[in-house]
Formats: C-alpha cells, structure tokens, sequence
C-alpha cells in the first residue's frame, strides 16, 4: 500500500481517480484516521483533498468510501497509508570557484525550487544563496578523485575549502568548479560531509542536468 508523507505545519494536496466505470465520484466520502474529510474539488473521475498533518510520527488510513445506501455499510474503494513528520529545513549555499559559470537560467531560486520539489516528498525545505566567486590558486586541471572515492577530499578540493574557511551549521555547500579533469564526472559529495564539487563543463550547459546534479550531490 502506497504512503503519503505529511507536514505538521501546513496542508498537501492528494488527488484520487477513480478507475472504476460503475461508481460516481459524487457517491463517495472519505476519512483520514476515522474523520471525515471533505474534498476541496470533487469533477468527473478526480477528488482533490487537502489535508495537513497532526502529531509527528501520527500513522493513519486515508480511506475512499462508496455508500449505495442507507443500509448498506459504505465500501473501501480506496486507501492510501499517511504519516506526519515535522519540516526540516536546510540552507545550501552556492559557491562558484574561479569564475565558474552556471548554465543559462539557473539561480539561486531555480535551484531552491528544485529542491524543494525533490525533497517535499521527505517534508524537507530548501534556503539557497549564492556567494560571490572564490578566487582559489589551482592547477591548470582539477583533481576531482578517482572513481570509487566515496569519503575523502583531493588536494584540491582541500585548497577549495582552506580557502573558504568555516562552514556553519546546518548548511551544505557545493563548489562549483568549471572542469573536473575526468571530462565525464558531473559532481561529487563524500558520505556524510556537508560540503560537494559540482562540474559546470560536463553538463554542456543544461539547466535541467544542472538541477538533477546538485540534487543528487545532496
């Protein structure tokens, strides 16, 4: 059975369709953990609920109900399984290396955007801010690690980061950086460390890989 993640502090919306041909959608009702909940829309085969979460760890059934009569006891045609977390929220902050460039049309508020609708699945939000270029002494490619590198940083990567100096807490970083030397590596994050390497090059200026990049880097 299907769950549904949802915030203490604010509504979602769960739309249903209704698959079967013999039931009206006017004809049914539904409940969330034994309470009735009324659709905000209610057209053709769809029904749009909003519905926003109790306590923080709260399990409960949302239930799709069809009732025929008044002494018939209404069916289950439907049933998705909810779970309430509290928000949790992060800061990113973007870092361009050495006049790396972005592509075209991604920002602070693109990136932010993105994020949020990846992670709202885990009632997680996103703050992005974008600092000024980080003037780092490089070599003429960058060592971006060997593949299988999971948990450590290159030499120069460490340059990047002596030169930003302290991190804050609860905040991630991603430098971007405009070649790696393998041409093929888009980014790269160690395990459990707060700060990434994302290569514009590689991504041959689309914004939409750009995105998918930093998503997954986080």
């Amino acid at each position: 059975m299907a769950w549904k993640a949802l915030s203490s502090a604010r509504p979602d919306v769960i739309t249903g369709t209704l698959q079967s041909a013999d039931i009206d959608v006017a004809h049914l009702s539904f409940e969330a953990g034994s309470s009735p909940v009324s659709p905000v829309e209610s057209s053709g085969k769809q029904a749009t609920l909003n519905l926003q979460g109790k306590v923080a760890g709260l399990e409960e059934e949302l239930l799709a109900l069809h009732k025929v009569s008044d002494t018939i006891p209404p069916t289950v045609v439907g049933k998705i399984n909810l779970v309430t977390y509290n928000p949790i929220h992060y800061n990113l902050e973007v870092v361009p290396v050495n006049g790396a460039s972005l592509p075209a049309g991604v920002n602070a508020r693109t990136i932010g955007d993105h994020l949020n609708k990846v992670y709202s699945q885990a009632v997680v939000e996103w703050n992005v801010t974008m600092s000024p270029d980080l003037k780092v002494l490089l070599g003429e490619t960058f060592d971006e690690g060997e593949t299988g590198l999971l948990s450590n940083y290159t030499d120069d990567m460490k340059k990047v980061l002596r030169a930003y100096g302290p991190l804050r807490d609860n905040t991630y970083y991603l430098f971007i950086i405009q070649e790696p030397r393998n041409p093929s590596t888009l980014g790269y994050m160690p395990r459990s460390r707060q700060a990434g390497f994302v290569f514009s090059g590689p991504h041959e200026g689309s914004a939409a890989e750009f995105h998918k990049t930093i998503a997954h880097e986080i």
